[in-house]
């Protein structure tokens, strides 16, 4: 009996090669921001915020510009209003004369205040949706990865680094240049008005934003530099919290008594990050502190100097007080303006980091070959296949070469780091080999599309995913395009033997499993393999690769369960990988691997006769199983006798 036959997805074109470097992709030095690096940057956070929402990003500019063209409106009808009471009082006139002008002046200052209100919580809005945006893309990122990314502590440390500040740095280098523009039409506005009493006065705004620029673009540039050194110890907080927080370590770290140990640790290192950033933000502090400290003395000089022409008679009461308004005002919009361009420096540090992320190329080679990987198998090849892991110099694979059939059961044994999952591993394209081939009847599978590859492989690894979704959903990820046959689900969780258990859970195959989320159901670690074998049995593909399928199962399941993959897999190949060698002995053949080499190989009968390591392991491991027997049966016996 096997099961019936489903859709399968579509084939995914193939991409063209790319070339890549051989260095560290993830490592990765901070990059001078000249003025035209910083413009290329705004491009891609506005095309990123624009997708994210276009309607808020367009209301966010024209709100910003509207917003500083309302402060010169406020001033200029302010001025307006005070020569009219003055005119007005001076000629003998009434309020009436006066007070269209105050009314105007007034409505002025409340649209401005409504505008900037409005303004202030529909910005809220943006890097929400530009946050969601970016983590996406991230997200979308880590999940064409080779394997051998996410074993690379710097791939980490610029992964953590880019969730937290992708959720809103883009948006904000957008949010700054909008409220760049709007604080350089007020300035620029203000700045008119002040230069037609004396040109001076201009002159003195533009001595005030230099040291408070300096200031802005060298603090932006040491919280970046912060934000780069803490995120490996960041990290490690993260993985103390979980320590200590979630059920997959609380049972050692009760038992051990480590809770009092991991909190001191953890809390020393959120004080060593605490204190280097008192550090920085102190040193912001002061230079923005003396930066402000001198535009107040320019600003307080400039306003002096506006007294003295009007009481020289060189400008009248109202030009006067409108100048001195307007110098008042422009203080802070200059602080805006400048702070914006700071803010801007500083997001556009993080954005980079985030781009130069999200442009690492997967080291995995992308096939050449543009034709669709094989739609039929009938042998997989390995020949002189040699692999080793980065920064680990010894070979874990060494020369190794073997041969799998349609309708064989082929099993590779070894002792544990023997290489026996780092071979799964590239025969399913996680990773690719330093050396040799795998070949797919006869096309090298380096050629071929990894997804369209591995969606002809049927895999099950040891270290076996516990999807906390429900039930139906652990199975059906076997192949997504069949996750709504429900009918298929429940097939293959018979034939793995869950279906009983599932059949008593509260919502049966729609029940969330798991106690991580809101009304889940937790399930013994046996349970959790007869999923991961269902999940597998739900595929219909013609290699099926099985890493330990029954190390969690007891020695009557695991025979039930060797009878029914006869039954299932008997027109496909399987190679089988296990450590116990009772498990392998009705192989077609059998592959002994010693460190990440071929041993032996042959039929058990074979392999036991030629009294190599596969016959040294097999009878360790039988003698053991006796001797428990044995201590059982003693233990059965001498309990009748007491009774």
């Amino acid at each position: 009996m096997r099961l019936r036959q489903r859709g399968k997805h579509e084939p995914a074109p193939l991409k063209p090669a790319e070339r890549k470097p051989a260095v560290d992709l993830w490592d990765h030095e901070e990059v001078p921001l000249s003025p035209r690096r910083l413009v290329e940057l705004i491009r891609p956070a506005a095309k990123l915020v624009w997708i994210a929402s276009p309607r808020e990003t367009i209301y966010l500019v024209v709100s910003q510009t509207i917003t500083g063209l309302v402060l010169p409106a406020q001033v200029l009808a302010g001025k307006w209003a005070l020569d009219s009471i003055l005119g007005a009082s001076r000629t003998g006139g009434g309020l009436g004369d006066a007070l269209p002008a105050v009314v105007i002046a007034l409505t002025a200052m409340a649209a401005g205040q409504c505008l900037a209100t409005s303004s202030r919580h529909r910005s809220r809005l943006l890097p929400e949706l530009a946050g969601r945006a970016s983590q996406e893309m991230l997200a979308r990122k880590a999940a064409t990865l080779d394997l051998q990314a996410l074993e690379t502590p710097a791939f980490h440390d610029r992964l953590v680094r880019a969730q937290h500040d992708a959720a809103f740095r883009p948006a904000n280098m957008v949010t700054d240049m909008a409220r760049i523009v709007s604080s350089s039409v007020a300035v620029l506005g203000l700045a008119v008005l002040l230069f037609t009493v004396h040109p001076l006065l201009v002159l003195g705004l533009l001595v005030t934003m230099l040291p408070l620029a300096w200031s802005n673009m060298t603090g932006g540039r040491d919280y970046y530099r912060n934000a780069v050194r803490r995120t490996p110890r960041r990290r490690i907080i993260q993985y103390l919290q979980f320590l200590l927080t979630m059920l997959d370590s609380a049972k050692e770290t009760r038992v051990f008594g480590l809770g009092p140990y991991l909190l001191a640790r953890h809390g020393e290192l959120y004080d060593e990050e605490l204190d280097e950033f008192r550090r920085v933000v102190r040193q912001r502090q002061r230079r923005e502190v003396l930066a402000t400290l001198a535009g107040s003395i320019v600003n307080a000089a400039g306003v002096v100097f506006i007294l003295w022409l009007h009481f020289s008679q060189r400008i009248s009461l109202p030009e006067a007080i409108a100048a001195s308004g307007a110098l008042l005002l422009l203080l802070p919009r200059i602080g805006n303006l400048v702070t914006g361009i700071g803010l801007m420096h500083e997001n556009a540090l993080f954005v980079e980091d985030l781009w130069s992320f999200l442009a690492v190329a997967p080291k995995q080679s992308t096939p050449i070959s543009t034709a669709p990987a094989p739609s039929t198998f009938q042998t997989l090849r390995v020949e002189d296949l040699s692999f080793s892991y980065p920064n680990r110099p010894e070979p874990v694979l060494d020369h190794v070469s073997l041969e799998i059939n349609l309708g064989e059961t082929v099993a590779v044994v070894g002792e544990n780091g023997a290489g026996k999952t780092t071979l799964a591993k590239l025969l399913c394209r996680l990773y690719d080999p330093d050396g040799g081939t795998i070949s797919w009847d006869g096309r090298d599978i380096a050629t071929c599309d990894p997804d369209e590859l591995r969606a002809r492989i049927a895999v099950i690894f040891q270290d076996f995913v516990r999807y906390e979704l429900a039930a139906k959903d652990n199975i059906g990820f076997g192949d997504l395009a069949s996750l709504a046959d429900l009918d298929a689900v429940v097939e293959a969780a018979r034939h793995a033997g869950a279906d009983e258990f599932i059949d008593d859970l509260p919502e049966g195959y729609h029940t969330r499993l798991g106690r991580r989320f809101h009304k889940g159901h937790d399930l013994s670690i046996g349970q959790w393999q007869r999923l991961a074998l269902a999940r597998a049995f739900f595929r219909d593909a013609p290699l099926v690769i099985m890493d330990e399928p029954t190390a969690s199962l007891d020695a009557r399941a695991e025979s039930e369960l060797f009878h029914t993959m006869g039954e299932l897999f008997h027109d496909r190949a399987v190679l089988l990988i296990s450590h116990r060698f009772s498990s392998v002995r009705m192989a077609d053949r059998i592959y002994v691997l010693q460190d990440g080499k071929i041993a032996e190989s042959g039929t058990h009968d074979d392999l036991m006769a030629g009294g190599g390591l596969y016959s040294e392991l097999f009878s360790l491991q039988a003698s053991a199983y006796l001797e428990r027997r044995q201590a059982a049966e003693r233990h059965d016996t001498a309990s009748l006798r007491k009774s």
